[in-house]
């Protein structure tokens, strides 16, 4: 698949198709240099230079985007899709604490969120760079193994019947 990228566009490239037919766009965005560091260094600031790949203001991310939305949802049961959304984030065979993951991110200057539409599901998360490997890990056990822990699940259909009370009056 070509790729059409704008000329102004800094921002590095690559589509890999995995083993299991999984499509993944990889996304580099280089740092950007800022005026002040280049004037510093021309100042002869005390800056060491070093780079601990925790910068504040640099975000690795992921999202995975699901082609199936809440039109595909079974007539007898709307708010599947939504509820699987939810669901994922729970924990997973691997890492089966149920706060586990928000509290990795929290700790880790990060955050996720999942929004079902119609035609697809997309989850995402960004954390600070040197935490993206194992935030990744975490994200991936969701799809390769959830938990589904039978209390957990009894919980978010109260929460997801919630959202839809809620949707319906403000309709």
């Amino acid at each position: 698949m070509q790729l059409n990228v704008g000329t102004s566009d800094k921002k590095q490239y690559r589509l890999i198709t995995l083993d299991n037919g999984l499509e993944c766009l990889l996304i580099h965005e280089p740092p950007a240099e800022e005026e002040d560091d280049l004037e510093e260094s021309e100042t002869g600031s005390d800056d060491d230079g070093s780079d601990d790949g925790d910068d504040e203001t640099q975000r690795a991310a992921c999202a995975v985007v699901v082609g199936v939305g809440s039109w595909a949802d079974p007539e007898d049961t709307p708010g599947a899709a939504h509820f699987l959304e939810h669901l994922l984030f729970l924990g997973s065979a691997k890492y089966p604490a149920e706060n586990a993951y928000d509290g990795f991110l929290a700790k880790r200057g990060g955050s996720s969120n999942a929004h079902t539409d119609v035609e697809h599901t997309s989850y995402y998360f960004d954390v600070l760079p040197g935490a993206f490997r194992e935030a990744l890990d975490i994200f991936a056990q969701f799809f390769v193994s959830p938990s589904f822990n039978p209390d957990m699940v009894a919980r978010e259909v109260n929460a997801i019947e919630s959202e839809f009370s809620l949707a319906a009056q403000n309709d």
